[in-house]
């Protein structure tokens, strides 16, 4: 599998405390898989593509990318 996602959860903090943009997520995504990701503003979708490249981490849970930890990758 390319990617591999169990219970990732990624949470900001606000001035009025924090907010989940993911919660508790697990899938995967096979090679050669077409995924599409729909849903209105706010629902997580950018923040679930910016783990996919790296450009954040997790607040928790794993993430794989072709048999690799992301969440443990220097950033």
């Amino acid at each position: 599998m390319i990617y591999s996602l169990k219970d990732v959860c990624k949470s900001y903090g606000t001035r009025n405390g924090a907010v989940r943009a993911l919660d508790s997520l697990t899938f995967d995504v096979q090679k050669g898989e077409r995924v599409a990701l729909l849903g209105p503003s706010g629902a997580g979708k950018t923040t679930l593509f910016r783990l996919f490249n790296a450009t954040l981490r997790p607040s928790s849970g794993s993430l794989r990318f072709d048999g690799r930890d992301l969440t443990s990758c220097a950033y």
